[in-house]
């Protein structure tokens, strides 16, 4: 985004950084949401390879028309993207160890350890899984195009 007259002071960029940030935020939740109404399906869905062979486009558009502020879009949303994710109430990430403690502070006695970890390690071997099914699906597109 170019602002032509627009004075460049912290205060501004800082301003403007956090609207492009909430903006991208709010962007992300409507997407998860999406995916889990049905509105995008498992297919839209991209990996680490996926994600590589678009911001490699991205970049060699950037070089070209020596424009990088797509590119820093798209590793903003990157980012944003994975704090997000990190922040679902899914076992084996940040949030569903905070659904935990939020469980405890309800029920006001800990959960015993010897379940969580179970509960934990169950939903990385899911994540796993669901992570190895989005790499091939990637490979295989990258191998049809």
């Amino acid at each position: 985004i170019v602002m032509v007259g627009v004075d460049k002071t912290a205060g501004t960029v800082f301003k403007d950084t956090f609207k492009e940030s909430v903006s991208i935020f709010r962007m992300v939740w409507l997407s998860l949401f999406d995916l889990v109404t049905g509105k995008y399906s498992v297919k839209d869905v991209s990996g680490p390879v996926g994600v590589v062979d678009y911001v490699s486009d991205a970049a060699q558009e950037s070089v070209k028309t020596a424009d990088y502020t797509g590119l820093l879009s798209i590793m903003a949303l990157i980012t944003i993207n994975i704090g997000v994710f990190n922040l679902l109430p899914i076992p084996a990430l940040d949030g569903g160890r905070l659904f935990f403690l939020l469980i405890e502070l309800v029920r006001r006695k800990p959960i015993k350890q010897k379940y969580e970890s179970l509960v934990h390690a169950i939903g990385m071997v899911i994540l796993l899984l669901f992570m190895a099914a989005i790499t091939f699906k990637d490979i295989y597109a990258l191998i049809v195009k």
